[in-house]
């Protein structure tokens, strides 16, 4: 079988944050300028190339990409002290716990335009999934009854390629170790 991660357009099942089983993290990271820039191209562009042509090879890029990615994670609350700690938003899909992240401000705020947020880079974004009851991550969800529609490539990585990529590993080269099955 392929691993889990996709990149087509992210299904748009994301209810509003709800109570939430969240990670702890430094607030040291919260981001208030709304002028922050990230260089997310190359992410994005390897998310287009695996929905257009899903390879080995567009996998590697894609997951490479990743762990080089600098994350928009919505946070539950800005601390109201400092050195509390901000925690990740873990929303319920259906019958499963999805964390969110994003590549830009724009997908971000079509999710929801107040939501405090944090950046985490690439294998520190997995680490801290790990650390909450999420199933999987959803790249770039978006509120489908606001009907922007989805602003950026957006898809979802599961939780055994959380797991390898939190080892700053890639879940391709795992897969082709197994003899190309997926993980």
């Amino acid at each position: 079988g392929k691993t889990g991660a996709t990149a087509k357009g992210a299904k748009g099942t994301q209810e509003k944050p709800g109570p939430a089983t969240p990670a702890e993290l430094s607030p040291v990271r919260l981001q208030v300028s709304m002028s922050t820039a990230f260089n997310n191209g190359p992410f994005e562009d390897a998310m287009r190339a695996v929905a257009a042509e899903d390879t080995p090879e567009n996998r590697k890029a894609l997951y490479a990409a990743m762990l080089e990615t600098s994350f928009l994670v919505p946070t539950e609350a800005t601390p109201a002290v400092s050195g509390e700690a901000a925690r990740i938003v873990v929303c319920p899909a259906g019958e499963q716990q999805v964390a969110v992240a994003f590549t830009h401000e724009d997908a971000l705020r079509s999710w929801d335009e107040n939501v405090p947020w944090i950046s985490l880079r690439g294998a520190e974004l997995f680490q801290k999934v790990l650390e909450t009851p999420a199933d999987e991550i959803a790249i770039n969800p978006f509120a489908p009854e606001k009907r922007i529609g989805l602003v950026r490539p957006g898809g979802r990585v599961t939780r055994r390629e959380i797991e390898i990529l939190a080892e700053g590993r890639s879940p391709q080269d795992a897969a082709d170790a197994r003899g190309g099955e997926g993980g």
